[in-house]
């Protein structure tokens, strides 16, 4: 949020693909680098609105409901 920023989880789920994870992250660093208009294509809305709402208290509710979806799919 500020500054501008990435977030990247990386949990017990994630960890038999580490062979393929760091190339691939590095892959992606490169290309937003050479691409750097990706990086304002808006869909990282859910820490951009948060910065938006007046009640924080809303966005802790939304982002447990968001993540206990997320998780339950793992």
């Amino acid at each position: 949020m500020n500054p501008l920023s990435s977030h990247l989880v990386v949990t017990d789920a994630n960890a038999d693909s580490w062979p393929e994870f760091t190339p691939a992250l590095l892959d992606c660093i490169d290309y937003l680098i050479k691409h750097p208009e990706e990086n304002n294509r808006g869909d990282a809305a859910l820490y951009g609105m948060s910065e938006k709402l007046p009640d924080k208290g809303l966005f802790d509710d939304f982002l447990i409901c968001y993540l206990e979806s997320v998780l339950d799919t793992i």
